[in-house]
């Protein structure tokens, strides 16, 4: 995975560097834009370059470059300020032309783009201008815009000592223009579920990288292998990972692979090795005090006894998991586990336990002010009291559920909470 990072990283920081091609088109979707952004961030951290970026959303070219404009001259007016406290000079004014609307909006952007580097002390300083933005509401008209604003004729092009990083999105209106664009190099960015899975492996097999590296990415590629059900490729990286972590006493990691082994058996159907395998992983998770780790074992061993009709041993590991949850402050994790634990037991004909579980979960979900959980639970309540036949005790559940459901309309149209009526 870092691979497939520093491949881009390094194209970005290579590109700032050399002086042959003004414009770097990337193409990514809206998923990746955030990510690119970061690796340009990272690039910038140890650049001598000066770098403006623009997120901005692209909706038409006149809106988007006064929203450029206005950018820059927020930027550059805290700069200023902030330069003649520190007694030097203000920097030049923006230009009134920036914001005329009769001039073409590359017109206005290739102008705005000069005075950001005119502003520059340094001759030789180089500004590298960054449009991606997040939305582009009309791909045609923002490859027309950029194609004509960076249009240059040497010897004397106004772009010197300038880089242009801009973004092309899935319909690729750039690259299909490429013609347009004058010294531009395209990199298309993929960071979709293939490409991670080609850069992990790469990483798994690469023998130059350290083995607790490598180790890491077979773990991930194993949990891939075992949520497409490639079972046989899953146990057996489990195995591997759970053989090294074991020869190295860490009993956490040990832990995790087990666990792996367990929800790969689960997949498959095999109820019988996944119990196995997740009561083997409860032996070196107690020994790290990986607790996180035992909830899960906790809470899949529950699963696979209710999955098999086994409600008693469902429900004393749901509560086990509870237990844990609420030492973890996991809230959401206890209710569930409140809910399954009291499902058990209904379906057990302990009555009296499912009320207690299901009792205490709604007392919680009311003082967390979880509205969903507080009316699951009471729905629960009063299943169970119309199956027992107990009329006034449902009446009492049906009375709370109807008055956290006026509560929560409520709250959702801002209204302040009232007391809650006592039946």
């Amino acid at each position: 995975m870092r691979k497939l990072f520093d491949d881009v990283k390094q194209d970005i920081a290579a590109f700032t560097e050399q002086r042959d091609d003004l414009t770097l088109v990337m193409r990514c979707t809206t998923a990746e834009t955030p990510i690119v952004l970061k690796l340009i961030e990272s690039v910038e951290e140890t650049s001598p370059h000066t770098f403006l970026d623009f997120i901005v959303d692209f909706i038409e070219p006149s809106a988007y470059v006064d929203a450029l404009v206005t950018q820059v001259s927020d930027q550059f007016q805290q700069a200023s300020e902030a330069r003649v406290k520190e007694g030097g000079a203000p920097l030049p004014p923006a230009p009134g032309s920036l914001r005329n609307h009769r001039l073409p909006p590359d017109e206005r952007l290739r102008e705005l783009m000069c005075y950001a580097r005119s502003a520059m002390e340094d001759p030789e300083a180089v500004l590298v201008w960054i449009m991606m933005p997040l939305e582009v509401h009309d791909p045609l008209a923002y490859a027309k815009l950029l194609a004509a604003t960076l249009r240059h004729k040497f010897p004397r092009p106004w772009c010197h000592h300038m880089r242009v990083i801009a973004r092309d999105v899935e319909q690729r209106p750039l690259e299909l223009s490429k013609d347009a664009l004058q010294r531009a190099r395209f990199r298309p960015v993929d960071f979709g579920p293939q490409a991670v899975e080609r850069s992990l492996e790469e990483t798994a097999n690469d023998d130059g990288l350290p083995l607790p590296e490598r180790m890491n990415a077979l773990m991930v590629l194993a949990g891939i292998d075992a949520a497409h059900k490639r079972t046989d490729d899953a146990k057996e990286k489990y195995s591997l990972l759970a053989k090294y972590h074991h020869a190295l006493g860490d009993n956490t990691q040990w832990s995790l692979a087990l666990l792996g082994l367990g929800d790969t058996a689960a997949r498959a159907g095999n109820a019988k090795e996944a119990k196995d395998w997740y009561l083997a992983a409860l032996s070196p998770a107690t020994k790290a005090k990986a607790f996180p780790v035992i909830l899960n074992a906790s809470l899949s061993l529950g699963n696979l006894y209710f999955e098999s009709g086994l409600w008693i041993d469902a429900a004393t590991w749901y509560h086990v998991a509870g237990q844990l949850a609420r030492a973890l402050l996991n809230a959401d994790t206890l209710l569930d586990c409140f809910e399954r634990e009291g499902l058990c037991y209904q379906r057990a004909g302990v009555h009296k336990r499912a009320y207690e579980a299901w009792n205490t979960g709604v007392e919680l979900a009311q003082a967390l002010q979880t509205r969903d959980r507080q009316k699951r639970l009471l729905q629960r309540l009063v299943d169970l009291y119309t199956e027992l036949r107990m009329h006034d005790e449902r009446k009492k559940a049906e009375y709370d559920l109807r008055a956290v459901e006026l509560l929560e309309q409520r709250e959702a149209a801002g209204a302040a909470p009232k007391p809650r009526a006592e039946a």
